[in-house]
């Protein structure tokens, strides 16, 4: 299962406890408060403009209006704009997944941008430190392996992907405390798109907006998932994800039924 994971870079506190009248329109009803800012459920994310609030992923995009001339749609090409990333306030995850797999989850800012790095081995993903070459699969948010988004306000760009095109992994740590690293080597081009809020299905915007984004590191020590990654924490407890129950030794971890 392949979840949109969107860092809120905010300091936790305590959201509602169960039953409690307002859990249902926190969020818009698709998310709970950590802070001033929401954790957003599958098919939601928080825009950068508004953390307080989850809306499907995707729907700030358009394809009229506020995009330069572009090679898609028939439109004259553009120069891309060029960006530098200087990653900070940086956060990052290790699951393993439902079907048995593993994924790595990055995220940082950078001045406007939200930059997020996720590495899935069920879509192909590395499993070990080393040099990892994008393949046409990771240009969509459905089946990339190693997958690199950028956010800026409502816009969403992802790499288009060319031959030799690598990102090297120098650390895939599986715990807490533990490293996840390494370095985009290259320039990369980034395309501006529009993301399916149910199948992360990718489309290019008609004359959208061209980035070119200069090589970049990231490296950020692991933090334990929330809920033992199967849940989400509300107050004092977890709500625990389908096929998942509190754990009775701990109501802060979440384990199979």
């Amino acid at each position: 299962m392949r979840w949109l994971f969107l860092f809120l870079l905010a300091g936790c506190a305590p959201g509602p406890t169960p039953g409690d009248p307002s859990a249902a329109s926190e969020c818009g009803g698709h998310g709970h408060l950590h802070g001033t800012a929401c954790h957003c459920d599958r098919g939601y994310e928080a825009p950068v403009e508004d953390q307080g609030t989850c809306v499907p992923v995707g729907s700030g995009d358009g394809a009229a209006g506020g995009s330069s001339g572009g090679a898609a749609g028939g439109g004259a090409a553009v120069t891309p704009e060029g960006v530098t990333l200087e990653p900070t306030m940086a956060q990052g995850r290790y699951a393993s997944t439902h079907g048995g797999g593993e994924v790595w989850r990055y995220g940082a800012r950078s001045g406007t941008f939200t930059l997020s790095i996720e590495s899935y081995t069920e879509y192909g993903g590395p499993t070990r430190p080393g040099p990892f070459t994008l393949r046409p699969e990771d240009a969509s948010l459905a089946t990339c392996g190693t997958c690199l988004l950028l956010r800026r306000g409502s816009e969403r760009y992802l790499p288009v992907v060319t031959a030799g095109a690598t990102v090297t992994f120098s650390a895939l740590g599986r715990r807490a405390g533990e490293r996840f690293s390494g370095t985009v080597d290259r320039a990369l081009e980034f395309r501006q798109v529009t993301i399916d809020g149910q199948t992360y299905a990718t489309s290019d915007v008609p004359n959208g907006k061209r980035l070119s984004v200069a090589p970049f590191p990231f490296d950020v020590a692991l933090v334990s998932p929330e809920c033992g990654g199967y849940g989400h924490r509300h107050g004092s407890t977890c709500h625990c994800d389908p096929g998942y129950q509190l754990d009775p030794t701990n109501p802060l971890n979440c384990v199979p039924r």
